[in-house]
């Protein structure tokens, strides 16, 4: 059982630290915090911080994972 409770409890880990990581400055300032002239393209990033696309891999992880336990038990 604990197993399964790190299988499960280390990816939410990694999900709740990526939320407070910025994967770059917003678009409408430069790194050094001065402003860019014009608007921005596109309006934002299109990625975000990945959150999006973590949660993404940790889902697909689990359910991969579950669906391996489940055939090896049923052999």
């Amino acid at each position: 059982m604990k197993r399964n409770h790190r299988i499960v409890l280390i990816p939410i880990l990694c999900l709740c630290f990526s939320v407070y990581l910025q994967a770059q400055p917003d678009p409408s300032t430069n790194g050094d915090g001065s402003q860019v002239g014009g608007e921005p393209i596109g309006h934002s990033a299109p990625v975000g911080n990945g959150t999006l696309i973590m949660l993404g891999m940790i889902t697909t992880y689990i359910v991969g994972k579950t669906l391996q336990a489940k055939k090896r038990k049923t052999k």
